[in-house]
């Protein structure tokens, strides 16, 4: 894995290498540029895998957010109660209307859980095969909320659990550093510098070699 660290300062030698001195250099600026092309990547991306339903994201975009503490609420939409984040999580990226994010149960006993999105959590865990599965949605706050059929009382038990998300910007995530591993698969980062360098890069240039936008090559 690499940092952002690390990418950023390729960035910023490909910067250097073009002709851009250290005052002319904002690594913020690479920051921001590696950020907007994965989430970028990811949309071309994502598009692929609804038109090819063999392909999934890699498990290298998803990032660890750490543990989240569970409140039990009512939901009176569902005329249940179930478990929902105390917190809210970072803005995610979704397949569809598939939020991109796994949660993991820290109490082994009890059963898995399996996302879903807003539009199927009316009625889910009733049939014979399901009915003591946990499920997990996002509400309109962001909050993470686990529930089960009415008389799955694992639901109710569960306190804690670990999330991993997809973000739109991974610098979101509140366990983030620039010494963090960045969440993006190794085999698309020369992908990632190259489309900087043709676009980012080159727009610089094109503003530094004609300052006043003449289409001129008229510097002396």
């Amino acid at each position: 894995m690499a940092t952002l660290r690390e990418l950023s300062y390729n960035v910023y030698q490909l910067l250097r290498a073009n002709g851009f001195d250290d005052d002319d250099i904002d690594i913020r600026t690479c920051m921001f540029w590696i950020n907007n092309e994965r989430a970028m990547f990811l949309k071309q991306y994502l598009n692929k895998v609804r038109a090819n339903g063999n392909l999934t994201v890699p498990e290298e975009f998803y990032q660890d957010l750490g543990i989240y503490e569970l409140e039990l609420i009512e939901a009176d939409h569902l005329k249940t109660s179930l478990n929902r984040t105390k917190n809210p999580i970072p803005e995610i990226m979704f397949n569809g209307n598939k939020p991109l994010i796994k949660i993991y149960n820290l109490d082994l006993r009890t059963s898995l859980i399996k996302v879903l999105d807003n539009y199927n959590i009316n009625g889910v865990g009733g049939g014979l095969f399901n009915r003591h599965m946990l499920y997990a949605f996002l509400d309109n706050t962001n909050k993470v909320c686990i529930t089960g059929y009415d008389n799955n009382t694992y639901a109710n038990r569960i306190k804690n659990i670990n999330i991993k998300a997809v973000l739109k910007d991974p610098m979101d995530a509140s366990n983030f550093t620039l010494d963090s591993n960045y969440p993006i698969d190794l085999s698309y980062v020369p992908y990632l510098e190259d489309a900087i360098a043709k676009t980012y890069i080159a727009h610089l240039l094109g503003i530094r070699n004609d300052p006043v936008n003449n289409a001129k090559n008229d510097l002396n």
